[in-house]
């Protein structure tokens, strides 16, 4: 988690723009689990996010998307028509390693 954060800090830094945190975390986290075929749903994520202290509806429903009119949407409509298109080559790179670093301990 804390690498796909740090490539949009450094590589996509449009996405933190106008964003809290949080959605980003929620959006790397579901993409990560997504590549390492880890079965998880964006309902779950938002219901362990809601357990926390600084939980606010907010953050998952209300996302800036990038559109002059500034339009918000929620978590999941940002996350397919923002995050994943910016995001794709870094989390396809991720799988690539993943995958490459399995076979390699399969070998052992």
């Amino acid at each position: 988690l804390y690498i796909a954060i740090k490539n949009m800090l450094i590589q996509e830094f449009h996405l933190m723009k106008d964003r809290h945190i949080d959605q980003l975390l929620m959006c790397s986290l579901y993409g990560l689990c997504k590549i390492n075929s880890v079965n998880v749903t964006f309902k779950s994520i938002i219901e362990k996010y809601n357990k926390q202290h600084q939980a606010s509806p907010k953050i998952y429903r209300e996302v800036l998307m990038n559109t002059p009119e500034k339009t918000k949407t929620d978590i999941i409509s940002f996350y397919n028509t923002v995050f994943i298109p910016a995001m794709q080559p870094f989390l396809v790179q991720v799988q690539a390693l993943e995958s490459s670093q399995s076979s390699i301990k399969s070998q052992s």
